[in-house]
C-alpha cells in the first residue's frame, strides 16, 4: 500500500509495508528513499517539489514531521509542536500535513484534533486551534487540510466538523457533516463532503451553509 502526491511533475509515495518515503521523477523514475521509521497517511509536497513533508519516528532524531528537500536531505526537523501523544491518537501524531500555495507555511494536522500553521523560515507555531475531541476516542483527528486560494484552509476533524479557517487562523465557519470526511470534492462554489464514520452527506456552499444533506 502507499499514498501519492503528484506536484509539478514529479510523484512522492510512502510505502507502508517497508516504511519508507520513496521519491520518483515521472522522466527519471525512482531519485531517493528515505526510511521514515513506521506507517503514515501523511505526505505533503510544495508547489515546485522543493519540500516534502511527511511524518517520521526515527531513532536519535525528533519524532513527528520532518521535511526533506528534493534530494532527500533533511531540511528541517519540525518535530512535535503541537505535543501530540500518539499513544491516544491513534498511533499517529499527524495525519494530515499541507503546505500553503505560496510555501511559505506547513500546516499540522494533529492525531490529538490540533490543527496549527508552521512558519518554515522561523520555524515557529503561526497560529493553532484544538477542535473538540474525547482522549478516549482515536478517531477525533484532523483528515482533512486544503488551503484555499484566498489564503484560508478547508479543515477536516474527526469531531464531525468541516471548518473553514482565515489565513491569520480566526475560524470563519464550521459545518457538521458527521464525521472526519472520507469523501470530499470542492468546486468554485460548492463543497461536497461525506464522512468516514457516517453516511451523512452533505453539499455546502462556500459560506458553510448545508444546500442539501442525504
Amino acid at each position: 500500500e502507499f499514498h501519492s502526491v503528484i506536484p509539478a511533475g514529479q510523484t512522492a509515495a510512502s510505502f507502508l509495508t517497508k516504511a519508507k518515503l520513496n521519491f520518483f521523477s515521472t522522466t527519471v523514475g525512482h531519485l531517493w528513499s528515505q526510511s521514515i521509521g513506521g506507517e503514515t497517511p501523511s505526505i505533503a509536497i510544495n508547489k515546485d517539489g522543493s519540500l516534502i513533508a511527511t511524518e517520521w519516528n526515527v531513532a536519535g532524531h525528533k519524532a513527528g514531521v520532518v521535511v526533506f528537500d528534493r534530494d532527500g536531505n533533511i531540511k528541517w526537523e519540525v518535530g512535535n509542536p503541537l505535543n501530540v501523544d500518539p499513544l491516544t491518537s491513534g498511533q499517529q501524531r499527524y495525519p494530515e500535513l499541507a503546505f500553503s500555495k505560496d510555501g511559505r507555511t506547513l500546516f499540522l494536522g494533529g492525531g490529538n484534533g490540533s490543527i496549527a500553521s508552521w512558519d518554515l523560515s522561523s520555524q515557529s507555531i503561526i497560529w493553532s486551534h484544538r477542535t473538540t475531541w474525547s482522549s478516549s476516542d482515536s478517531t477525533q483527528q484532523i483528515r482533512l487540510i486544503s488551503p484555499e486560494d484566498d489564503g484560508s484552509l478547508l479543515v477536516g476533524s474527526g469531531d464531525g466538523y468541516l471548518y473553514s479557517i482565515s489565513s491569520s487562523g480566526e475560524i470563519l465557519w464550521r459545518t457538521y457533516i458527521g464525521s472526519w470526511p472520507d469523501g470530499y470534492a470542492e468546486s468554485a462554489n460548492y463543497i461536497f463532503a461525506g464522512g468516514k464514520q457516517s453516511t451523512y452527506v452533505v453539499l455546502l456552499d462556500k459560506k458553510g451553509h448545508v444546500l442539501w444533506e442525504i
